[in-house]
């Protein structure tokens, strides 16, 4: 398994990360901001506006095959992630995990919500174009499922598109495993600490709602979702 870990002035998390992840020796990319001396293996980035997260990790994931584990740089696993993963992945092809005390305890994403269970994420339940499928600050992709979105999205695992504007590049990501027919699961054996974003900023909002836009079109003229 291959852990990559996107850092944008979180230096102080990468000593805690890299022995909550233990024993992987995960990769550290720094977007635009200065390497941690605690980061054994990393990658940097000075180009670029805005938000970067999809890009980053796929610069981390470069020439890798295999699973590959995304975190974002302060969200350090509570529990031992890697046995947890091990465990649960001949039953799913992409697991996302929660954050502790955050966004999936107010209903948005209910399946989150009860500690220690597992299971598959209803991809579709709300309907089109409701599909909260994926957090991308915790999530762990197979190796089949790599290898699918990277035919999907030139190259990619996160979709170009949403690159430079924050929001939907991981709900884009479920879109294009559940159609592919991949099983998307979640855990909350394990939590992530830290806490999650919001669109309670404008900024945010109006880029989360361009992301949200994009993603239709990209699920007509990719997935073929719509008629």
């Amino acid at each position: 398994m291959h852990a990559v870990v996107i850092n944008k002035g979180q230096q102080g998390f990468v000593a805690p990360m890299r022995a909550a992840l233990s024993p992987l020796e995960p990769v550290f990319v720094f977007d635009r901001c200065a390497p941690s001396k605690d980061a054994v293996r990393y990658r940097t980035n000075s180009e670029g506006d805005g938000f970067l997260a999809g890009r980053m990790r796929d610069i981390g994931a470069e020439g890798v095959d295999d699973d590959i584990l995304f975190l974002d740089g302060d969200k350090v696993p509570m529990g031992d992630i890697v046995a947890d993963i091990e465990s649960l992945k001949g039953l799913y092809d992409c697991i996302c995990y929660g954050i502790d005390g955050s966004l999936e305890h107010s209903g948005l994403r209910a399946f989150m919500r009860d500690d220690g269970r597992h299971g598959i994420v209803e991809w579709q339940a709300r309907g089109f174009p409701y599909a909260y499928g994926c957090y991308s600050c915790g999530l762990w992709v197979s190796r089949e499922a790599v290898r699918r979105l990277r035919d999907l999205n030139g190259g990619r695992i996160f979709h170009p598109a949403f690159d430079g504007v924050w929001g939907d590049e991981d709900n884009f990501l479920a879109d294009e495993l559940g159609y592919s027919g991949f099983r998307i699961g979640f855990s909350t054996r394990v939590r992530l600490s830290g806490s999650f974003g919001n669109c309670e900023d404008k900024r945010k909002f109006d880029g989360f709602t361009e992301n949200f836009v994009k993603r239709i079109r990209l699920r007509r003229d990719i997935l073929g979702a719509l008629a």
